[in-house]
């Protein structure tokens, strides 16, 4: 799948494909052959996404590249390629255990679309984004100072006491560079960026 770098919510996206994937979003390399060439159009499949809201049924655009043929699909920015729960679902999990709530309170609390949810698929998810914080945080830190290198950092009682916390609290400054954009769905679409990145 090729990752949608626009940010973009759900009734963004349905809007913006409402009369199906606009020409300059239209993939110009192949993720397989890495050709560079305009893929040809190739249809699209619909797909179930669970917001905080609502329930929605969104297309998946597909792609055939010309040169060698294989097929893929453009994918939205606020859900991962094999999940249906859109990332600020997660986000909202992981912001909740931040402040202090288990996962079993957080499973028994959590209203959003498609649940509810179990304890055993919030703590699945958490540990994914534990994971990719450990794995990437440094990477992260960078781009957001490179963004707001005056940032200003709570002190005292109000200082963060995990990672988590401090990137929450730093993303209520840095969103408004971003638009309306959710911290997981720029994380998720950094994430996929460095994992294409050469070296």
């Amino acid at each position: 799948m090729i990752l949608l770098e626009t940010p973009l919510t759900v009734q963004s996206y349905l809007e913006l494909f409402a009369d199906g994937c606009p020409e300059n979003l239209r993939p110009v390399e192949c993720p397989s052959c890495k050709a560079m060439r305009k893929l040809h159009r190739h249809g699209h499949y619909k797909r179930m996404v669970f917001t905080l809201e609502e329930a929605y049924s969104i297309p998946i655009f597909r792609f055939k590249c010309p040169i060698c043929g294989k097929t893929t699909g453009l994918l939205p920015p606020f859900i991962g390629e094999k999940e249906q729960t859109a990332w600020e679902v997660q986000e909202e999990v992981m912001r909740k255990q931040t402040k202090g709530q288990s996962l079993t309170q957080v499973a028994g609390e959590l209203t959003a679309a498609g649940g509810p949810y179990s304890e055993k698929s919030l703590w699945r998810w958490t540990t994914r984004w534990n994971r990719l914080l450990r794995d990437s945080g440094n990477i992260f830190w960078t781009q957001i100072l490179r963004v707001l290198p005056h940032i200003q950092l709570p002190v005292g009682k109000m200082k963060p006491r995990t990672e988590w916390g401090w990137l929450f609290k730093i993303w209520d400054q840095v969103k408004a560079e971003f638009g309306d954009d959710k911290l997981f769905n720029w994380l998720y679409r950094q994430q996929k960026s460095m994992a294409l990145a050469p070296g």
